[in-house]
């Protein structure tokens, strides 16, 4: 099983029963239940979770009998289950038969959800399909990606997150018995109707990204996928990246620490009033947040959020919501003004004080510019949709 990160557009994620009394307390609607298979049939699938215009999508890849089917799960305005199934092998002619391994992958825009069905054939060699919709229920074919028309012996999928309607595909060949990596990064600013390349400088392959943000790509980057050196690149996607100054960051001496941890890799980035944050997480699990304020040009480090990780970021009307988790698997809810995000993070005046604790779960806020905030709360067997 795959999960898939972004940005916008949400995680929909695996997580455990909230069982916290303080949430008598709090106005709290629940909207609906649902157990976790009214989602996804059956978990030895390859399938993904996602949230697209603001609803949770769940796309499973499905085989009735030889044929390949992809199942998709969402909900309405009311929160009712939709449910929907496209055949793969109608559109694509795979069947069970004359595929050895198949899986999906997940990627979107703000307009379109896109699915690369890919595995390999009995003889080696490896198919690719891409795939698009606007609603999860009716898909298309994609012809137009470079590399349909090639027999690429790669394997492709999608970037963290997305920004308006660009959508990248980042496809990774293996060259010869030494496994060489080629990494190339194909994007599309028109969802999917052209598409432009680019390459990656030489000896280096992506870890971490894109993180495609304000019309730029960023990408975490090593020589070989063992190794300790890690660095952050950017591009315009007209020419090949270059490196960001981050050696200020490469280390950092936490609190209570008495010895600086190293840089692991960029985990999240995110855009929000004008500004980039980006969240590193370091050697033994630490994590800190970077800022900057010139398009990721340069970056500063802005402030550590003690044994927490920031999942979900977002800014509306002045406000900023954030929602972060920890190692005993509570979430942590945050809703703040400009004024008090700059005196928790930038000129640390205040405490970082959650505005709700979802205490032993993990959840994600769907609809952060609504007045009424919508929270989906997952465990191994239950869904539900929660009003704050």
């Amino acid at each position: 099983m795959r999960l898939q990160r972004s940005l916008l557009y949400i995680l929909f994620i695996q997580a455990l029963w909230f069982c916290n009394l303080g949430w008598a307390k709090q106005d709290m609607a629940v909207i609906s239940n649902y157990d976790f298979s009214d989602f996804v049939s059956d978990e030895d699938n390859d399938y993904s979770l996602i949230t697209f215009k603001d609803q949770p999508y769940t796309l499973e890849l499905q085989v009735a009998g030889t044929n390949f089917e992809l199942a998709t799960t969402t909900v309405d305005k009311n929160y009712k289950l939709v449910k929907s199934s496209t055949s793969l092998t109608s559109l694509t002619g795979m069947t069970k038969g004359n595929v050895l391994k198949s899986y999906i992958d997940v990627g979107f825009s703000d307009s379109n959800i896109f699915v690369i069905f890919q595995g390999t054939k009995p003889d080696g060699n490896m198919y690719h399909y891409l795939l698009s919709s606007t609603d999860g229920q009716i898909w298309t074919m994609n012809h137009t990606f470079p590399l349909l028309s090639e027999n690429s012996d790669s394997y492709w999928y999608f970037h963290e997150s997305t920004d308006d309607n660009t959508v990248g595909i980042v496809t990774m060949d293996f060259n010869g018995k030494n496994l060489n990596r080629t990494q190339i990064v194909y994007f599309s600013k028109d969802n999917g109707v052209t598409w432009d390349n680019f390459g990656l400088p030489e000896g280096l392959f992506i870890t971490d990204g894109p993180f495609i943000l304000n019309k730029q790509f960023f990408m975490n980057m090593k020589p070989s996928w063992s190794s300790d050196k890690t660095s952050l690149y950017y591009t315009d996607g007209k020419s090949i990246p270059v490196e960001v100054d981050i050696s200020a960051l490469l280390s950092h001496n936490f609190k209570n620490d008495k010895s600086a941890k190293l840089l692991d890799y960029v985990e999240q980035m995110f855009s929000v009033d004008n500004k980039l944050i980006a969240s590193a997480a370091y050697s033994t699990g630490k994590n800190l947040l970077w800022l900057s304020k010139d398009h990721g040009k340069t970056w500063s480090p802005l402030t550590e959020i003690e044994g927490q990780w920031l999942e979900q970021l977002a800014y509306h009307n002045g406000q900023y919501y954030m929602l972060t988790t920890d190692n005993h698997d509570n979430t942590y809810y945050y809703n703040l003004t400009a004024k008090q995000f700059d005196a928790v993070f930038v000129n640390h005046t205040e405490s970082l004080k959650a505005t709700h604790t979802f205490t032993d779960s993990y959840s994600t806020l769907l609809d952060y510019k609504s007045t009424v905030k919508t929270f989906l709360v997952i465990n191994d067997d239950i869904v539900q949709f929660v009003k704050i």
